[in-house]
């Protein structure tokens, strides 16, 4: 095994044997080009021109890596904070509708042990605060869900084309985990989930940031948002389009939904109904399909209950003129009269209990109309009195079995 000398600036080393020389080079301690010396050689070659070690010096060298190519040159400067603002706008406005439309889809079509959004949808309409703030949330997720969904597609959206905002990856993310997660991160970060007033303190901290010539706080070292110029024109034209954009779609989707036949949507009517009911919460379900038609008015809120079928229609009433210490005689009284145009009452009331609580009941005929059945049913509250009218029109109460839907309204105004 040969002794090596090396040399380190103008300082000769050494010996050391063949396997401390590429121990060293290994380690990058000294440089494959080092000048050697061993015994027999006229001359200082560099190590890795030796016959003896030359080969093993290069197979423990390691080859240096291709030096990237710098990126190109951004083709057009950051977009301004209005563009990027209107931009968005525009694709959300666009977009909530036809979330809206998924999740009614959704309602509509999917199992209830997949998904039930009917009880949240059904709270929303009657006015539930907490239940409309998880209908926008849940509308709201839908929306940036599909805008990512187009941009990876697309590459753009329509908001970003009119207003010419572009959004260039930095680091060469896959297109739809990196619009996924730029869309969710704008979300949170810069719209605050658009929970007033946290949202607009984002809003403006952001727009700072853009304004400065920064980029916005969930764009920092993973996007470039760039913007090409535009001329007054175009950005007048952007702004009527995202005004008048949500309307037509809105028409667009009333028209095609106006085109589906009625009789093909009431074959996926669940087999039971849910109902809530608007002014208590409490949910009820029946054992039939019902369309409900909730009305207020003045004194009372009424919602018209038709069975899919047209055997039986119940209307349920919540009269809060009743005036305090009011009894059960005197308000059967008082409702007879409110009757005698449509119904002729033709038992005496009777009481019973209904779901727990003290009811009165009458059988009754339609004037002017001896066919059909029909069946009245009152309980008085603190808050008023709650009223049933059951009608069949062809067939009897009794054979229908109604009292269970009776129940399930009743246990509705806790």
């Amino acid at each position: 095994m040969a002794a090596w000398h090396y040399v380190i600036g103008s300082e000769r080393n050494g010996p050391v044997s063949d396997n401390r020389l590429l121990a060293m080079i290994a380690r990058d301690e000294l440089s494959p080009d080092v000048l050697v010396w061993r015994d027999g050689q006229a001359e200082w070659i560099p190590a890795r021109e030796t016959r003896e070690i030359g080969a093993a010096v290069r197979r423990v060298t390691p080859v240096p890596a291709p030096q990237a190519a710098p990126p190109p040159l951004p083709r057009y400067p950051l977009a301004r904070p209005w563009p990027r603002f209107l931009a968005r706008v525009f694709d959300l406005l666009l977009l909530y509708i036809p979330a809206i439309f998924v999740l009614s889809l959704a309602a509509f079509a999917l199992p209830e042990d997949i998904v039930d959004l009917n009880p949240l949808l059904l709270r929303a309409a009657a006015g539930d605060l907490s239940s409309v703030f998880s209908l926008i949330l849940l509308v709201q997720l839908v929306s940036f869900a599909i805008l990512a969904l187009i941009t990876a597609a697309f590459g753009t959206s329509l908001g970003k084309l009119i207003f010419s905002v572009r959004v260039v990856p930095l680091l060469g993310q896959k297109r739809l985990g990196f619009h996924l997660e730029r869309e969710f991160t704008v979300w949170l970060r810069g719209l605050a989930l658009s929970i007033v007033p946290a949202s607009i303190v984002t809003a403006i901290l952001q727009y700072r940031r853009v304004s400065d010539g920064q980029p916005a706080g969930y764009d920092e070292r993973k996007a470039r948002v760039e913007g090409k110029p535009i001329s007054g024109v175009r950005l007048a034209g952007g702004i009527v389009s995202t005004l008048l954009a949500p309307i037509l779609l809105i028409m667009l989707f009333t028209v095609v939904l106006n085109q589906i036949p009625m009789s093909k949507k009431d074959l996926d009517v669940p087999a039971s109904t849910r109902w809530v009911n608007p002014e208590t919460l409490g949910e009820a379900r029946f054992d039939r399909p019902f369309k409900a038609d909730t009305l207020k008015g003045a004194g009372n809120v009424n919602t018209y209950f038709e069975a899919q079928d047209l055997s039986v229609t119940m209307l349920f009433e919540h009269d809060i003129n009743v005036g305090t210490g009011v009894g059960s005689a005197e308000y059967a009284r008082t409702w007879d009269a409110d009757l005698q145009k449509f119904f002729t009452v033709t038992s005496p009331w009777r009481p019973l209990t209904i779901g727990g609580k003290r009811a009165y009941r009458a059988s009754a005929a339609s004037v002017g109309n001896a066919a059909g059945d029909i069946e009245l049913t009152f309980v008085l509250t603190d808050a008023g009195a709650w009223r049933i009218v059951v009608y069949a029109g062809a067939a009897k109460l009794a054979d229908l079995d109604m009292e269970r839907n009776v129940t399930a309204l009743f246990e509705t105004i806790d």
